[in-house]
């Protein structure tokens, strides 16, 4: 029997890093989300009522927990995140005898600290609706510390804070006594080793891999804050029954450095995406002139003798107009973006369906549905388009009336690394958002646009031509900006990384194999890159072994996007966390299991696809032969739909002989314990047999073949037969592309 486990604690204490670890290293064994539901657990009202059918967010509520008890039919559940507090009593009844905690606590005056940082008890919380639906009073119902409401008044924000650790670990020992579920209590301080990790793994029933122990260096804050007001650790001494839980809990309150919690709590970078959303500047605009300024971006001027303030070419302003609405569009809620959406596609849908031979049949079905009220349930009737019907179709995808005011129609042929390479028309239309939302990236992640750009990629056409010349272009739109120089990704890592260290960027963009390759050579030959700041990712699966081999041997971050040449960005890189943003202004996204109904977060499926704007060859639903997982809402406040993790093509999944099938992983730091690996590729040739493909300077010593295959088989979760092989390249795919697995009986 599976079981439900929740985290029972106060925020600030490692759950975004619990569920994400699950979540990245037990895929197979486990679901686990953090903050599902956010603040519509509604838990000061629950706590009053008991009865989530007798809070306002009654129907979320309890879909959610109907959908835990269907996971639970298949697998166990873990949800992390504090929200879910005053729903422990119910839980507990109505998953009977599924249901288990784990109360993690943490030091209060440290996660006091933490909470004030975030603006709790602020008359601007750090998300609105915290204070109203979430953090507790001593006049709220149901409280175990109604004492406090005489000197509630005279607290400031620090001290409220200690009174909601008072109350939610006062709630968890009750609970304890209570409930007589399966229990367990661990320290934060502890998470991060394996004194405190190996009893929770052991509680979930999951096994010790060496992955999740690895994971133990990465720290996960989606927010990185410092507090706005002054505030004393000291007054923890006033606060008696704070001193005495903590004693309960194992904590001496009193005993600490009121120095170092004001260095760790009071110097903080405020996040980008929170001094935005707080001082409503758009991202376009950045912070002004000054200390912390960001990099100047101006605006080029299409009007001769008009330098600033700038008059843009009609192009350009139009694109200028969709990167502003942009800026506002991110922050809308979920429902309000779906809501555009909607309306969107009722007029991609009339265009098809009117002009578009191919959707004659298939959106029939839509005609019954009134204007304005086209819903995600009425689309997922429309059948699904594959690659396959893409190619069969030819001209009958295409339409025969685009309109005007979309502009020229071009063709593109995708690189075909499926295998089956596909003609695609689109408008200039459809271009301006592709450019539209490049733009944002780049706002996004802060780029300086007069800085150098280096782009090491496959190469057709111009970019081939300028890679050939030497000769740069420039990699803003609309702005005045700096160079971008072309390389091909072909050429030896040797010569990309002289060429590189020749151009010294500030940029660089490549495919994450191609940056692997270059931060190990350039370890081995001590190549630095003096001014690069940011790596851009593109067109493979970026892994957590790349993005830290680039963090750690090159000192800076990688920005990761996903997209396809038939529908140009589909999610880009959070600012402000790893996971993906769907780029929902453009398109319509679907993760779907295999029965074709969406997937909840933290599962995966197969990725749908309509391009909102593409009028000449619509691709309604089209299959892009990706899957995905679906993540949860962002916790910065932005209402785009979240991707998890981008998983890959289907034929990079691993089939067992059982018939399973599964996403495998090689960190790099497992297969370089046990050889001196260069790259390596394993191929799946039957349901027990894999070619293992090493490049390395000298073959592999029997001790260092024993050691690496039983890493392999452990990571695979099978003995398969395994056949090393050392070659003196692998090289990549179609369009560039490299794949560290794939699978030819998927």
């Amino acid at each position: 029997m599976h079981k439900a486990t929740f985290v029972l604690a106060t925020g600030r204490s490692g759950t975004q890093w619990l569920a994400r670890t699950i979540r990245h290293v037990y895929p197979d064994l486990i679901v686990a989300m953090h903050e599902p539901l956010f603040f519509d657990y509604n838990p000061r009202q629950l706590l009053a009522t008991g009865d989530p059918a007798h809070i306002d967010t009654a129907d979320k509520v309890l879909a959610h927990i109907e959908a835990i008890e269907r996971t639970l039919d298949q697998r166990p559940y873990l949800e992390t995140g504090w929200f879910a507090y005053a729903c422990m009593r119910y839980l507990a009844k109505r998953l009977d005898g599924r249901f288990q905690v784990i109360h993690l606590t943490r030091h209060p005056v440290r996660a006091a600290s933490s909470l004030f940082t975030h603006r709790c008890y602020a008359d601007q919380p750090l998300v609105e609706g915290l204070n109203e639906k979430a953090l507790l009073t001593p006049f709220d119902a149901g409280v175990r510390f109604p004492d406090y409401r005489s000197r509630w008044a005279d607290l400031d924000g620090f001290q409220k804070c200690l009174y909601f650790w008072l109350e939610l670990h006062g709630l968890a020992l009750e609970l304890e006594d209570e409930l007589q579920v399966p229990w367990l209590r661990v320290k934060f301080e502890d998470l991060f080793n394996r004194t405190g990790l190996e009893p929770v793994l052991d509680f979930l029933g999951l096994p010790h891999r060496p992955a999740v122990f690895a994971a133990q260096d990465v720290r996960v804050d989606r927010y990185s804050l410092a507090a706005d007001a002054a505030w004393d650790p000291e007054t923890v001494r006033s606060h008696p029954r704070v001193i005495d839980m903590a004693r309960r809990l194992g904590y001496e309150a009193t005993r600490f450095r009121p120095d170092e919690i004001r260095d760790a709590y009071g110097d903080r970078r405020v996040s980008r995406a929170e001094s935005m959303k707080l001082r409503a500047i758009p991202p376009a605009h950045g912070r002004g002139a000054g200390p912390g300024a960001e990099p100047p971006r101006t605006v080029r001027s299409g009007i001769d003798g008009i330098g600033w303030p700038a008059l843009p070419a009609p192009n350009e302003a139009r694109l200028l107009a969709v990167v502003h609405q942009l800026a506002e569009s991110e922050w809308w809620p979920p429902a309000h973006l779906l809501a555009w959406q909607m309306r969107q596609l009722e007029l991609l849908a009339s265009h098809a369906f009117v002009t578009v031979p191919f959707y004659r049949d298939r959106l029939a079905l839509l005609r019954s549905v009134g204007r304005g009220r086209l819903t995600p349930e009425h689309w997922s009737r429309i059948p699904t388009l594959t690659r396959d019907q893409v190619q069969s179709a030819g001209t009958a995808l295409r339409s025969r009336a685009v309109p005007k005011d979309h502009g020229q129609v071009f063709e593109l042929t995708t690189s075909g690394s499926m295998g089956k390479p596909v003609t695609v028309a689109r408008t200039a239309v459809a271009n301006l958002f592709y450019a539209a939302l490049n733009l944002r990236l780049h706002l996004w992640h802060g780029r300086d646009f007069a800085g150098t750009m280096a782009a090491i990629q496959s190469l057709a056409g111009r970019r081939a031509e300028a890679a050939s010349a030497g000769t740069p272009a420039s990699w803003t739109t609309a702005h005045h900006g700096g160079p971008v120089y072309f390389f091909d990704v072909t050429r030896p890592v040797t010569e990309q990384l002289d060429w590189l260290a020749g151009i010294d960027p500030d940029y660089l963009l490549t495919y994450p194999s191609n940056l692997q390759a270059l931060v190990g050579r350039s370890r081995e030959t001590g190549t630095t890159l003096g001014r690069l700041k940011q790596v851009s990712c593109m067109g493979e699966v970026l892994t957590g072994g790349q993005r830290r081999a680039c963090e750690k041997g090159w000192g800076v971050p990688v920005v990761d996007t996903y997209s396809a040449q038939e529908v140009g960005f589909i999610a880009l890189q959070c600012p402000d966390h790893d996971h993906y943003l769907v780029q929902a202004e453009n398109l319509y996204l679907e993760v779907l299991d295999a029965d074709g109904a969406p997937c909840p977060p933290g599962s995966v499926g197969r990725v749908v696809i309509t391009d909102l704007h593409n009028f000449a060859m619509p691709l309604i639903r089209y299959e892009i032969g990706d899957f995905a997982e679906a993540g949860e809402p962002c916790p910065t406040g932005r209402g785009p739909p979240v991707l998890e993790r981008i998983m890959g093509r289907a034929r990079n999944m691993l089939v067992l002989p059982s018939g399973d099938v599964l996403w495998p992983s090689f960190p790099a730091e497992l297969v370089l314990a046990a050889a001196p690996v260069r790259q390596l590729q394993l191929v799946q040739r039957s349901p027990e047999d894999i070619d293992v493909r090493l490049v390395m300077d000298a073959p592999l010593t029997p001790d260092q073949e024993r050691r690496l295959g039983e890493a392999l088989v452990a990571r695979l979760g099978h003995p398969f037969r395994l056949t090393f092989t050392r070659v003196d390249g692998i090289p990549p795919g179609p369009g560039g592309k490299y794949e560290d697995f794939r699978s030819e009986i998927a």
